[in-house]
């Protein structure tokens, strides 16, 4: 898929490594403007505990390990907004 359609419709984007913070990251993208009515700290995405993503092909042989944590609405990302997440 491209990144154009991906911007366009909402996604994830491929697992990156980002050489200042020295960690894999990817966005995942919304598909559309979330409701004016929602204040933006009310945007927050919940990762209750840990998870670890196996068996799938990466760079990464362990897998992907999505840390446990509160990760905020970035309104700069792809075309409607979205969030990074760091992962190990």
């Amino acid at each position: 898929m491209s990144e154009e359609k991906i911007s366009k419709k909402g996604g994830a984007t491929l697992l990156e490594f980002d050489y200042n913070l020295k960690k894999y990251d990817m966005d995942i993208l919304l598909a559309e403007f979330p409701p004016k009515e929602i204040p933006l700290d009310a945007l927050t995405l919940k990762i209750d505990e840990d998870f670890r993503l196996e068996n799938i092909e990466t760079v990464l042989p362990q897998g992907i390990l999505f840390k446990k944590g509160d990760y905020k609405y970035n309104p700069s990302l792809g075309d409607f907004g979205g969030y990074r997440i760091y992962v190990d």
